[in-house]
């Protein structure tokens, strides 16, 4: 499950990359979609090495509405399996996620905040409802331009898989790299506590290629319990689209 953005710095006026996004590959990060903007991102997760193998397909819009806040709708997990049927843990969800500024104008370069956000769940499975919640401190380190984020996360048995519901740690390591000639690529890397659905170390990377397109590559390694075969882990590729800015102004934040 995914959901990728490139958008807004953390605080207005503050330093930014050139490629920032909504979440790191799961775990929410510390940017959000650019006021009166649409986003539309499709995910594929998939194992095709070993006796059982699958696709899962994630959608999502998002709608940025300013104050670094933006409104999402997104179908988690929509696949089949070997033999066809639905993903079991297909979801839909709605919510909004927003980052709030910590520091004063003279240490926006550290970028400090706090993530939030919360969702509202339908399993398309047994039509039950649950929610999704989280909070999570971030920092971008001076120089090396690192991004470390830690916090909490919380959510039901529609998200994290039939059975829990619980609070996990949420951590992510973000880094810029500054290539010639590649425009916004960093590498990155996330990891949830627990032993749910999310319960994975993802490393990745990703490259803002044009101020409307953005590409994710990375590889999950589930860490729910102490079996770390190459039979559980997946590929994870995602696509992601900007639409220019509703209204006057620039087509897309970046433009000047």
């Amino acid at each position: 499950m995914a959901i990728i953005v490139a958008s807004l710095a953390l605080s207005q006026g503050a330093p930014r990359e050139a490629s920032a996004q909504q979440a790191i590959i799961t775990m929410p990060a510390a940017d959000t979609t650019a006021e009166r903007q649409f986003f539309v991102m499709h995910e594929t997760q998939a194992r095709f090495w070993n006796s059982s193998p699958y696709w899962s397909g994630t959608y999502f819009l998002t709608y940025g509405v300013g104050s670094d806040t933006e409104l999402a709708l997104t179908m988690f997990d929509v696949g089949v399996d070997r033999q066809g049927a639905l993903y079991v843990n297909a979801t839909l969800a709605a919510g909004f996620k927003s980052v709030l500024p910590l520091t004063g104008p003279g240490l926006r370069s550290l970028e400090l905040g706090l993530i939030t956000g919360a969702m509202g769940l339908v399993s398309m499975r047994d039509r039950s409802f649950g929610a999704w919640m989280y909070a999570i401190p971030t920092i971008r380190l001076p120089r090396l331009r690192t991004r470390l984020a830690v916090g909490v996360s919380y959510a039901t048995e529609q998200l994290y898989g039939a059975g829990y519901s619980q609070f996990s740690l949420a951590a992510s390591i973000e880094q810029p790299l500054p290539i010639p000639h590649t425009r916004g690529l960093s590498l990155v890397a996330e990891w949830f506590s627990g032993s749910h659905e999310l319960s994975n170390l993802i490393l990745g990377a990703t490259w803002h290629l044009h101020p409307a397109l953005i590409l994710v590559l990375g590889w999950k390694i589930p860490t729910r319990d102490n079996y770390f075969h190459v039979n559980e882990q997946a590929l994870v590729a995602e696509v992601g689209v900007f639409f220019p800015r509703v209204g006057r102004g620039p087509a897309y934040p970046s433009e000047h």
